[in-house]
């Protein structure tokens, strides 16, 4: 099976691909596409266990975080708007990983609110530090680059947050008849 978590590869532009961290990563689970799961056991995604793509569905109320990240990904695309795929990204990321990257979260913050209302110093120097005192510029390639190398990492960080977190709890998993 190819592909990976929740089409990765349209999110992020090709030539950023390697400076991501996506092209070389094995992703571990794979979301569905999205849609409506109301009348379904659980979530269904597909997980790499046992050297084998395994089908299976998450019951929502044993995986409510998982289940979450796993929605929001699954309607991101390549024609979402490059602050609305941050954005989302970085909600499924605060979903499911504990310990998160302050960079990552810095450039969210920039992304909602005024650069004059970021108070927080280590969310104002990450933004400095990486982007110069007037913060990320999309239309500047270093900061295309940057902006984009922190997507693939948080995928790649939701990926691993979610195989960890599946096999955990593996015995609440209803795995799909074929």
């Amino acid at each position: 099976m190819t592909g990976s978590l929740c089409g990765a590869s349209d999110i992020i532009p090709m030539k950023f691909h390697k400076h991501s961290g996506i092209r070389d990563h094995q992703f571990m689970v794979k979301n569905a596409s999205y849609k409506k799961y109301y009348d379904m056991p659980g979530w269904p995604c597909t997980i790499l266990k046992d050297l084998e793509w395994v089908e299976i569905y998450l019951p929502y109320n044993q995986f409510p975080n998982e289940v979450e990240a796993l929605a929001i990904l699954s309607v991101l695309d390549g024609e979402c708007e490059r602050e609305g795929r941050y954005i989302r990204v970085h909600a499924a990321y605060e979903a499911v990983v504990s310990e998160r990257e302050i960079d990552y979260s810095a450039i969210r913050h920039f992304l909602v609110h005024p650069v004059a209302r970021l108070t927080r110093p280590s969310v104002r120097d990450s933004l400095i530090n990486r982007f110069g005192p007037r913060g990320l510029d999309i239309r500047q390639y270093y900061h295309q680059k940057e902006f984009y190398r922190c997507i693939g990492q948080m995928l790649i960080a939701i990926d691993d947050a979610l195989y960890r977190n599946i096999i955990s709890g593996w015995n609440n998993v209803i795995i799909k008849s074929t």
